[in-house]
């Protein structure tokens, strides 16, 4: 996985294009998803439009680009910040993740939690969730503040599997968390994530930004909870492995 083409990201950001664009609106997002360059996302980020961008892009490129509603016009930098802040840790792929998810389990549940690092508010995540029909299937319990560890590891201990989805990360502590308390880990195949996991059964890897393979992923586990890799965490070498004493003195 590790040699395959890196994953780009192209953001559009838009205020009023419908109004002020018309036709060349369509025209720049073409031009972005018929690149020769196949491993890339489409991400249209929308500055509080008051014409009907939002729903003419979510309607016509339902399956091709990644619709994000910023709430409110910051402007072209900050704009483009906030969205590619939020394309990189996942949060827009694990919506849309879990929209695919709802369609083959439509009672999953999905629950949010971490720390916002910038102006995209709970209430714009909460916006995007309205806009693709998740308000009974995701839930939020994000703060500008980190959850306490506790909160954590409660959270980790009773949901069914992982959903990490982040696109820019080292080696992430919540994974090795969520292993060794026994809840089965999805994410995308990054180099550091590799590294530190790809050993354990229990964690599937997926190339970075297939949200299609990601959900297939997640409702295999939510469809059989007694998965080889979920008993596998049972065992003595996964718990010695996973140890928190053993990170500490090792790194």
């Amino acid at each position: 996985m590790m040699n395959e083409k890196p994953k780009v990201t192209v953001i559009i950001l838009n205020f009023n294009g419908r109004h002020y664009l018309g036709n060349l609106l369509d025209k720049a997002i073409n031009s972005a998803l018929n690149q020769s360059y196949k491993n890339l996302e489409v991400i249209f980020a929308d500055n509080g439009s008051s014409d009907d961008s939002i729903e003419y892009v979510s309607n016509k490129y339902a399956n091709k680009v990644k619709v994000i509603d910023l709430g409110k016009n910051y402007g072209f930098c900050v704009g483009n910040n906030i969205a590619s802040r939020h394309a990189e840790k996942g949060l827009i792929d694990v919506l849309y993740i879990w929209y695919l998810v709802v369609r083959k389990i439509p009672n999953a549940k999905l629950v949010v939690a971490g720390k916002i690092r910038d102006e995209f508010s709970k209430n714009e995540i909460e916006k995007l969730i309205h806009k693709l029909g998740l308000s009974k299937n995701v839930f939020v319990q994000v703060s500008y503040e980190s959850l306490p560890h506790e909160k954590v590891i409660e959270l980790l201990t009773c949901c069914k599997v992982l959903v990490y989805p982040t696109k820019k990360d080292v080696w992430p502590l919540v994974v090795g968390e969520a292993l060794s308390v026994g809840t089965p880990v999805i994410a995308y195949a990054l180099p550091g994530i590799e590294y530190a996991y790809s050993w354990h059964p229990a964690i599937k890897l997926v190339k970075i930004g297939d949200v299609i393979k990601f959900a297939e992923e997640v409702v295999k586990i939510l469809q059989d909870v007694n998965t080889a890799a979920t008993n596998a965490l049972e065992d003595e070498f996964t718990k010695k492995r996973l140890s928190w004493k053993k990170w500490r003195y090792s790194n």
